[in-house]
């Protein structure tokens, strides 16, 4: 990880959970600025690279379909090399009810779901948890925080392995008084929300669960939800050049 990218998580997590949320960040995330705060794009040869997929949980195709025709067309740098991803089918997009458009071909699977939505979906709850336990990276958006996470994936526990120097374990989100090896288990508290909570389940894998949180400037509905997917997309992309770029 870069000098400046560390900067930018302390500053980040030390203001909006404290200082383990300090040692999470620059240990597992990828660099988390908003795109608007992203550096400059810099060319990528994408012929090598996996085929990572997104599906978005909506009862709206034909809104999602809108939405992701107006951030195609964007002339700006929003979401950053995902436009070029989206362009070459290495980044593929599908939305539905169910998951049965999900892309069988791609290397990579991830499933989106607003907050609301998995709320009131009990089924959708079990469906997702069920996609955790596939090997499946899972994004809830729309604010929440790890507590709420866990609890509507059906997860008993949030488990993230921890490395730093030369202890080892692993922190527990939303959990006290436990402790594996050198490394005590998270006992902070939830109070402030983020926007969009990502998560795997393998703890083997590099930026297993990261948090973004979005400054929305009181944006609301159709493109509140666009502001969303935008941010998913970018990260995604972000994610999938951090996993290429250690192989």
């Amino acid at each position: 990880m870069v000098e400046g990218e560390e900067t930018v998580l302390k500053i980040r997590f030390l203001t909006a959970a404290g200082v383990w949320m300090v040692l999470l960040g620059i240990v597992y995330l990828p660099q988390l600025a908003s795109s608007e705060e992203k550096e400059s794009k810099e060319e990528i040869n994408l012929l090598n690279y996996p085929v990572h997929a997104i599906h978005f949980i909506t009862n709206d195709e034909a809104e999602m379909d809108g939405l992701m025709d107006r951030i195609k067309q964007r002339k700006d740098d929003s979401i950053g090399g995902a436009k070029e991803k989206l362009s070459q089918d290495k980044l593929l997009v599908t939305s539905g009810s169910t998951l049965d458009r999900l892309p069988i071909s791609a290397d990579e699977q991830s499933i989106a779901a607003h907050v609301n939505k998995v709320k009131q979906d009990p089924a959708l709850q079990k469906l997702l948890h069920e996609q955790l336990k596939n090997g499946n990276r899972i994004y809830l958006y729309g604010g929440l925080t790890a507590e709420l996470f866990k609890e509507l994936l059906l997860l008993e526990e949030m488990k993230i392995k921890a490395d730093v120097g030369d202890l080892e374990g692993f922190i527990n989100l939303g959990e006290s008084q436990k402790e594996k090896g050198p490394l005590k288990a998270s006992g902070r508290t939830e109070v402030e929300q983020t926007s969009i909570i990502s998560f795997k389940l393998d703890e083997q894998v590099q930026y297993q669960y990261f948090e973004v949180r979005i400054n929305g400037g009181g944006t609301s509905g159709t493109d509140q939800e666009e502001m969303f997917i935008q941010e998913i997309l970018f990260h995604q992309s972000r994610l999938a050049d951090r996993l290429m770029e250690e192989q």
